[in-house]
């Protein structure tokens, strides 16, 4: 498996996903404890904090968007 993408909010590559409970998964920053969205699948959590790219135009608020939707 690839590498999980650093943390869009503090750009650290500290990350990884957890396994919450069955059947939910999720990404964790073990830096500033950014967490992505719960999902069924690890493939999923990861692929949807893979989703979120880095602050442009919008900034944080378009980030959290993209990521929770």
């Amino acid at each position: 498996m690839k590498p999980i993408s650093c943390c869009p909010f503090c750009q650290s590559n500290m990350v990884s996903s957890v396994e919450l409970d069955e059947r939910q998964w999720s990404v964790v920053c073990n830096t500033c404890k950014a967490t992505g969205p719960q999902m069924v699948t690890e493939q999923e959590a990861i692929a949807r904090w893979e989703s979120v790219s880095q602050p442009a135009n919008g900034g944080v608020a378009q980030m959290v968007s993209k990521l929770f939707g």
